[in-house]
């Protein structure tokens, strides 16, 4: 049986919106409020905390194992190590990367993806929709057997800026097979961004998120673009942050 793991990269350590991913959703922290979205997927193996062993991350270790959530620590900054060793920790042969600034990802979501790369696991290694911006910025997923990672982590310069970016890493290596999948037209979203990098990105997802509970929705991509697509003043909020993943992509 194929052990499916969810690693969730998180640091207190960001540039722009320090301790960002403890920072209060609907009442919770960051990382909580994702996780607990996560916990309802009914492919997931496990859902496992990739964190720095830095100090300043010390306060992500309390909270998982405040909550239970099983946590790994390694380097801060050569994070394809990171995720790989927490990979081998945990026995995985599928991996989920998620980044603890998206705070939105759903099992609902996620299940679909990982469902399709199992019916397609003869044919792919890779399966993602960031080849290409068509979701929204925020519901990121990248899947990958375990062999990809490996592969990386062998065969990446300790000095590659790239180990900082393990699925970046991994997207331009040329000997796997990779699928992209695009988003259908009313998911094609590219410029609504649902991820936390900035105080503006933050005051975004508090707005929509008090819009939510107005309005009784639950919080789902396809609820979320609706309200965005009904308020545009809250999708302006955070429409002109500089994103530096976008040299990454199409």
């Amino acid at each position: 049986m194929l052990k499916i793991n969810a690693i969730i990269q998180a640091r207190m350590n960001s540039s722009r919106l320090p301790g960002k991913v403890l920072l209060p959703i609907l009442g919770k922290p960051l990382l909580i409020f994702l996780y607990e979205r996560l916990c309802h997927s009914m492919l997931l193996d496990n859902i496992i905390v990739a964190t720095s062993i830095n100090k300043s991350d010390d306060s992500i270790y309390d909270v998982c194992k405040k909550n239970k959530i099983k946590v790994y620590r390694g380097s801060e900054e050569n994070v394809l190590k990171r995720v790989f060793d927490t990979a081998s920790n945990y026995q995985t042969d599928i991996l989920i990367e998620i980044f603890a600034d998206s705070p939105f990802i759903d099992s609902f979501f996620l299940d679909q993806f990982i469902g399709y790369f199992l019916k397609n696991i003869d044919k792919i290694d890779i399966l993602t929709n960031v080849k290409k911006t068509t979701f929204p910025p925020g519901f990121e997923i990248i899947i990958y057997k375990k062999k990809c990672i490996e592969y990386a982590e062998k065969n990446t310069s300790i000095n590659d800026p790239l180990r900082e970016h393990p699925s970046q890493n991994i997207l331009k290596q040329q000997n796997f097979l990779i699928e992209n999948i695009e988003a259908p037209k009313h998911l094609n979203y590219p410029n609504y961004y649902f991820e936390i990098d900035s105080k503006d990105d933050y005051e975004m997802i508090n707005q929509l998120t008090k819009k939510c509970n107005e309005e009784k929705l639950d919080v789902n991509i396809f609820n979320l673009i609706k309200i965005l697509n009904h308020n545009p003043m809250i999708a302006n909020i955070n429409k002109n942050v500089r994103r530096k993943w976008k040299k990454f992509r199409i």
